[in-house]
């Protein structure tokens, strides 16, 4: 069985270089070890690009994920949610795009899918800073409707729970003006945020 995984591997010295690394794992069962080596995209994947992946997914024999392309001026053609199926993820010509944050230099932390609803749900920063504060949705499979939700910028959301049976997402926040933690749930509804 092969499966998918990604690492950053980071650099101080350029860091417009080298900047991570996708690497993929195969598992024997009978020994239960894994053996890892990193994809070949044809170059070295910088900051900039849409391989700066924060989290992913496989779902239906696509790959998706969360684009954290940072430092690219005045454009966000490259961050946001992408898909490729699985056996071709290696020729970006087989990249999809399926939606873009707001802001060029949004960055997105959580990716969660749940396939009840067919809902892509996640959190991103503005400003490629801190506090995590937005909370993005996209109805099926990130090809439908797409909303934005900013909460107060006293919560910095730095967990994403799957969708738990009552239908609910759950975040787990810290409260950037205390020193505890407090917990937001979401509930995808036709307006995507009628339970926040």
């Amino acid at each position: 069985m092969v499966l998918f995984n990604r690492r950053y591997n980071w650099t101080f010295t350029t860091p417009d270089m080298e900047e991570n690394q996708w690497v993929e794992g195969t598992y024997t069962e009978e020994t239960d070890s894994w053996v890892w080596s990193a994809l070949d995209f044809g170059f070295v994947i910088p900051q900039t690009s849409r391989l700066k992946a924060t989290e992913c997914f496989f779902y239906d024999g696509y790959v998706y994920w969360s684009s954290d392309a940072t430092n690219v001026p005045l454009d966000n053609t490259e961050n946001g949610i992408w898909r490729s199926p699985i056996d071709t993820f290696t020729d970006i010509t087989t990249h999809q795009k399926l939606f873009s944050m707001p802001n060029y230099d949004d960055v997105i932390t959580t990716l969660k899918l749940d396939t009840n609803t067919k809902t892509i749900v996640g959190a991103f920063a503005t400003n490629n800073s801190n506090p995590i504060n937005g909370i993005y949705a996209a109805k099926e499979y990130g090809a439908g409707e797409v909303d934005f939700h900013y909460v107060s910028t006293d919560y910095n959301l730095i967990r994403l729970n799957s969708i738990n049976e009552e239908g609910y997402f759950r975040w787990d926040t810290e409260l950037s003006n205390e020193t505890k933690t407090t917990t937001l749930f979401l509930k995808i509804g036709e307006d995507l945020f009628n339970n926040l």
